[in-house]
């Protein structure tokens, strides 16, 4: 049976175990960001809701900012065995949740979503890796699920089918 590991926002998991299914649910303007080493079977998950933060912050909190999350979560994993060289990286969200709602001109807090996806980006770049898959932006929030036993991340936007992405 399947363990449903649920994350909210600034949360982190890693998993080895096979009947984790680790999830983000209602994905906005934040960013879910997978990593998983098929090797391993072992994979990590954070809800991102920032670019990035204050350190003090960061170290309380180190699923929450982009820029601490990246190689964070890159640490815990090769902790658990994990080799970058093989991890698959996989990133959903940064939705324009506020589009054609607000205030104009836009600002750039309207944008937040545009600004985390580019800072998850960076991130994984400065890592010497690349991001494999993306489902990112638009204006429509996602669940984005990571199944520990197969590395299958499922991306879920109401009314419309069910995303893999490879």
């Amino acid at each position: 049976m399947r363990k449903t590991i649920s994350l909210g926002r600034g949360e982190f998991r890693v998993a080895d175990d096979p009947e984790a299914v680790l999830v983000i649910y209602g994905l906005g303007s934040c960013v879910g960001l997978t990593m998983y080493d098929p090797s391993t079977s072992t994979g990590a998950m954070a809800h991102i809701v920032l670019p990035r933060g204050p350190a003090d912050e960061a170290r309380k909190q180190p699923g929450k900012f982009a820029d601490y999350a990246v190689p964070f979560l890159l640490h815990q994993l090769e902790m658990k065995g994990a080799r970058r060289e093989r991890l698959v990286i996989r990133i959903a969200g940064g939705s324009d949740m506020f589009a054609g709602v607000g205030r104009f001109p836009l600002t750039s807090l309207d944008r937040i979503g545009l600004l985390n996806v580019k800072a998850v980006q960076e991130a994984v770049q400065k890592e010497g890796l690349r991001v494999h898959a993306s489902d990112v932006e638009g204006q429509q929030a996602r669940t984005m699920l990571l199944f520990i036993d197969t590395g299958r991340v499922l991306i879920r936007k109401p009314g419309q089918p069910e995303l893999e992405l490879e």
